[in-house]
């Protein structure tokens, strides 16, 4: 499967959602972290989704957009795990990478915040 990262910008912050076409069909993404870290935490602290221990886990929803209606193809929590690819309808999709800074959760900023979802054509 030849993948291809989805336009995920960390800096506009937790939660987010945005809209884009893939092989002809149109998708709404919708993304947001369940996180539980202490609010006294600096805005730069990094919370690294994928190692031991981590304080929670990212949630992405895709609804594929089509000529009889919409419907979700794809409700999941989400761990960066390279090797582990979702079926979303047509789609597969894989988190490889999940940094999340405490500063983009619930705001925008740049804070180091890195979150990579790749998706492909289902094979």
């Amino acid at each position: 499967m030849d993948f291809a990262p989805l336009p995920v910008l960390p800096d506009l912050g937790l939660p987010q959602a945005f809209a884009c076409d893939i092989a002809g069909a149109g998708y709404e993404f919708g993304l947001y972290a369940n996180l539980t870290v202490p609010a006294a935490d600096p805005a730069e602290t990094l919370y690294d989704l994928g190692a031991p221990g981590a304080p929670g886990f990212l949630v992405l929803r895709v609804v594929q957009q089509g000529a009889g209606g919409s419907g979700v193809v794809l409700l999941r929590k989400l761990l960066p795990e390279p090797g582990l690819v979702h079926r979303a309808g047509p789609l597969a999709v894989r988190l490889t990478q999940a940094a999340v800074a405490r500063g983009n959760l619930n705001a925008a900023g740049n804070f180091g915040s890195r979150i990579t979802i790749e998706v492909a054509a289902w094979a």
